[in-house]
């Protein structure tokens, strides 16, 4: 049975996702943020037998979706179709219980060497540190005044609330790297938005914003994870101390409805 949460749901909801888990820390920060009966972001649960099986976050069009595998997936699948998003985020066993064949396959990684030393960094202006964004991932980064406020908004909302972080590496005082949390709890942080300069890939820049950060939310006794493409994975996050945790999916529905 599915569920729109509300305030009463907050309990059952935390004692489902408070675990080290890369989906239930976007469902979990969300919520933590912007609590519930909020248009923008909804959270719903599934339950079984009376114990909740999964739960799925809506943030302005991204679904997120943490399911523990014994989820009822045909009333999630319907849903899902019904549903009103943009983008699906989750592991990929639910993405093909959910009937999805034709996904972007991403690699969940966690963090599992030892704590780096590292020098603790500072945030660049966020118009320059989306600004970056833009340059390095222009199919998610849109250049309209709409969206930098939109980002800008959440950013700044969940930082106060320490579930956002943004770190910055500089050269000669010019900005050249950022790593930043895209979503966090009191036990694990999910790293994404790491990007570089094109001028200066292949120099460390993006190597120390990374670590610097792992090196922050270690301290804090949060596991660190991060979803990459499997060249990226492989060429960059298990060199510096990421290894395998699960296969993610990421599903846009323009291109499976």
């Amino acid at each position: 049975m599915l569920k729109l949460c509300n305030t009463a749901d907050r309990e059952a909801l935390e004692n489902f996702c408070n675990i080290s888990d890369p989906f239930a820390s976007y469902v979990l920060c969300r919520a933590g943020a912007y609590g519930f009966e909020k248009r923008f972001c909804e959270t719903w649960l599934c339950s079984s037998a009376n114990k909740v099986t999964a739960a799925l976050s809506v943030l302005n069009g991204n679904a997120a979706l943490y399911s523990n595998g014994s989820s009822e997936f045909e009333e999630l699948e319907s849903f899902i179709n019904s549903a009103n998003f943009n983008t699906l985020l989750t592991d990929a066993f639910s993405a093909k219980m959910l009937g999805f064949s034709d996904f972007k396959k991403k690699q969940a990684l966690v963090f599992s060497a030892d704590t780096p030393k590292s020098e603790l960094l500072g945030t660049a202006d966020y118009r320059q540190v989306y600004s970056l964004l833009c340059d390095c991932f222009q199919h998610e980064y849109i250049r309209e005044k709409e969206h930098y406020l939109e980002w800008l908004s959440d950013i700044t909302f969940r930082s106060r609330r320490n579930l956002a972080r943004v770190r910055s590496v500089f050269d000669g005082g010019e900005l050249c790297s950022n790593a930043l949390t895209v979503a966090e709890t009191d036990k694990t942080a999910v790293i994404g938005g790491v990007c570089c300069k094109a001028e200066k890939r292949g120099l460390g820049f993006g190597r120390k914003a990374v670590l610097s950060i792992v090196s922050e939310l270690l301290n804090e006794k949060k596991d660190v994870f991060v979803l990459a493409n499997d060249d990226v994975a492989e060429g960059f996050y298990k060199k510096i101390g990421f290894s395998l945790h699960e296969n993610s999916a990421y599903i846009e529905r323009n291109n499976n409805v």
